[in-house]
């Protein structure tokens, strides 16, 4: 069964209205957490000790993946190109950073949020479901 990575977009569903509840659940695959997502849900969370507690979760069992060196410079390049092609700019570091975690650790990337991350896959191609 495939891994799956899980975007921001995602979550926001299924904390709001519990949409995707398949994909959370792991139905779709085992899923991991980007630290970047956990970043990103940290941000917008009111009471920080529920995603801080959550995330940690992902740390202990091994599945929260931090963005290396070789993601790094993939998301810079590919932020580079989407700047060459009008398409994209700084807007979407984190975005490309969750994409290339991705792709570097062989997942299936889910997003809502198939604008942006179709726009990504054009410059580099990954392993992506748009959900609805």
């Amino acid at each position: 069964m495939t891994r799956i990575l899980i975007d921001t977009s995602v979550y926001v569903d299924w904390f709001r209205s519990r949409r995707h509840e398949e994909i959370i659940a792991g139905h779709r695959g085992p899923p991991a957490l980007s630290a970047v997502v956990a970043m990103e849900l940290l941000t917008g969370e009111r009471k920080r000790n529920r995603i801080e507690a959550w995330a940690a979760k992902y740390q202990s069992s091994g599945r929260l993946l931090v963005p290396g060196w070789e993601v790094w410079r993939l998301a810079g390049r590919v932020l580079r190109r989407l700047c060459e092609h009008g398409t994209g700019g700084q807007a979407l570091t984190n975005d490309v950073l969750i994409a290339m975690t991705g792709r570097r650790a062989g997942m299936k990337v889910f997003t809502a949020n198939g604008r942006d991350f179709t726009r990504i896959a054009a410059v580099e191609p990954f392993d992506l479901e748009i959900v609805t």
